[in-house]
């Protein structure tokens, strides 16, 4: 997602002094037991007590594509993401690129 899609600053909603500014860090989240990675995902970061909080139309979107992708698959079916492993376990890491 480009940055120009996301205001430039908002206020924080946690300490409420600073203002939250978007960078990039990767996203973590589970599927069906397996860790997802996405690198470069949007990030709202305050500049003053460094509360950090995903940007919700960037999960939102995300979700959507994740839900459209497992409504792809039959129940038999296992995720078929291209991944790279990076633990001896076979795909118990993928990075969705």
């Amino acid at each position: 997602m480009k940055d120009q899609a996301f205001p430039k600053q908002q206020p924080c909603p946690h300490c409420q002094v600073g203002l939250m500014r978007i960078e990039h860090q990767t996203y973590f989240t589970r599927i069906r037991g397996e860790m997802i990675t996405v690198p470069d995902f949007p990030v709202w970061i305050c500049i003053i007590c460094g509360y950090q909080e995903y940007d919700a139309q960037a999960v939102a979107w995300f979700q959507q594509l994740l839900d459209f992708h497992d409504q792809q698959l039959s129940s038999t079916e296992e995720l078929s993401f291209g991944h790279q492993s990076y633990s001896p376990v076979q795909s118990a890491f993928l990075t969705v690129n």
